[in-house]
């Protein structure tokens, strides 16, 4: 999402900023922003412990499918058959199917929104970049310019990130 940069300019003359102020207002603010987080139930946070069972019964799935794939003559309908074995698999491991379904959306939700995360701090700094090499603004706009992007993405995080949520 790119910002415009020109937007904030009004009244920038009237900031006052010393040395301290602009080299902090300066530094790249490494706050998050997701644009696409879902707000999913405390049942469906992400432990390490969730993760790493999920990933073990997933490996398991993934046996048993390569199973019935190589011995796939032996079934009418193999692909039945193999739903009907992964659900009593799923259920001798301690897992729904929808519980484990849940879990596998989650994993995927988390692994788009480090993507969204990595692609929005390169933007960030992208533009932080550019207003430092604007040789048309004085420093204390290039402070104010900066300090209103650092607090667009803090408002940001606030909307779309529960700060309570463990992952």
């Amino acid at each position: 999402m790119a910002v415009n940069r020109f937007a904030f300019s009004s009244g920038l003359n009237a900031f006052e900023a010393n040395n301290e102020e602009f080299l902090s207002a300066i530094s790249v603010d490494h706050s998050f922003y997701f644009g696409n987080v879902v707000s999913l139930s405390d049942s469906l946070q992400l432990t390490n412990q969730k993760v790493e069972d999920w990933i073990r019964t997933r490996i398991e799935v993934a046996k048993l499918q390569k199973k019935m794939k190589a011995n796939a003559s032996d079934y009418d309908n193999v692909a039945q058959a193999f739903f009907k074995e992964r659900k009593v698999l799923l259920e001798s491991l301690d897992w729904t199917i929808e519980g484990f379904d849940e879990v596998k959306e989650r994993i995927q939700s988390v692994m788009d929104i480090a993507d969204d995360l990595q692609e929005s701090q390169a933007e960030h700094a992208e533009e932080v970049a550019e207003i430092r090499a604007n040789e048309f603004y004085s420093d204390q706009q290039k402070v104010k310019l900066i300090r209103t992007f650092n607090e667009i993405r803090n408002q940001k995080k606030e909307l779309y990130i529960e700060p309570t949520k463990m992952d």
